[in-house]
């Protein structure tokens, strides 16, 4: 879908409780990532002995790890995306529609 550019667009009581909830996803789905990260590396250098630290790491599973942490944003754009999509279908100006239309699908700016 290309860029366009709304005019006269105004934001109903629906829209501006989807972006609410939109800015809210972003902010969990950044503390997920952060505490994920902090986790697992609390787990591995936290360790009262060298021992326990040299275990930690040889059975920490790192691709676990990075699998779960590159599926947060995946899991954030399908949230955004339904809110986006439920949000369309309930405003009423046709402004308002095309601009949750373009979150939902996405747009490529011209060059």
């Amino acid at each position: 879908m290309e860029c366009q550019t709304i005019n006269g667009l105004v934001f109903s009581y629906a829209s501006k409780q989807a972006i609410k909830e939109i800015r809210r996803v972003e902010g969990l789905s950044s503390a997920l990532l952060t505490i994920t990260g902090v986790g697992t590396f609390a787990n591995i250098f936290l360790a009262n002995k060298v021992i326990e630290a040299s275990y930690s790491l040889s059975t920490t599973d790192f691709k676990m790890m990075t699998k779960g942490m590159t599926a947060i944003p995946l899991m954030k754009r399908s949230i955004i995306e339904r809110i986006a999509g439920l949000t369309a279908l309930r405003v009423s100006t046709r402004e308002e529609r095309l601009f949750w239309k373009t979150i939902y699908l996405g747009c490529k700016g011209g060059e």
